[in-house]
């Protein structure tokens, strides 16, 4: 889909399915621009009941690894959610422009030295923003390999991005 398209309703058979997981993919053209917008979703069961998925209540005995921010990654076998809040934390605010004001949050790990950092654009004339995450080695050892958040490797030539296992 493409900007001022109408929206699109999708019928998908899950078949008894346990876990359903929505993910959004590169559209054929480059990474930038990807997202989504689950407006409406909602799960039609066998009997006729509808459960919309924004009302969903998570199940007693379950685990919720919904993130706190709009990234989540696994590092050294524990989700982000359960180590972010434990390490050192800063943010800066800086003014860009009369329409831009950028955001900088960091987490620091005082044990690895592994630096988190989001820069986070907003955009006053727009309902928008823009933000990268990167991860930097301050320590003096190897940083244990991240999972469930692949590397990118952008091809400067076609613009094309592709996973880096």
């Amino acid at each position: 889909m493409r900007s001022k398209e109408d929206p699109e309703s999708i019928d998908l058979e899950v078949g008894g399915a346990k876990e359903l997981d929505l993910y959004v993919d590169d559209g054929g053209d480059g990474s930038a621009c990807d997202l989504a917008d689950w407006a409406e979703a909602k799960i039609t069961l066998k009997d006729g009941t509808t459960l919309w998925l924004d009302t969903l209540v998570q199940l007693p005995g379950t685990r919720r690894l919904t993130s706190r921010y709009p990234f989540s990654f696994v590092y050294d076998g524990r989700h982000s959610n359960e180590f972010l809040s434990k390490w050192t934390q800063k943010e800066q605010t800086e003014k860009l422009d009369a329409n831009r004001t950028q955001i900088l949050r960091t987490w620091h790990d005082p044990e690895t030295g592994l630096i988190v950092e989001w820069r986070i654009v907003r955009f006053a004339d727009f309902p928008a923003a823009e933000w990268v995450l990167r991860f930097r080695n301050k320590g003096t050892k190897d940083t244990i390999r991240r999972a469930n958040h692949p590397y990118r490797n952008i091809d400067k030539a076609g613009g094309q991005a592709r996973n880096i296992e």
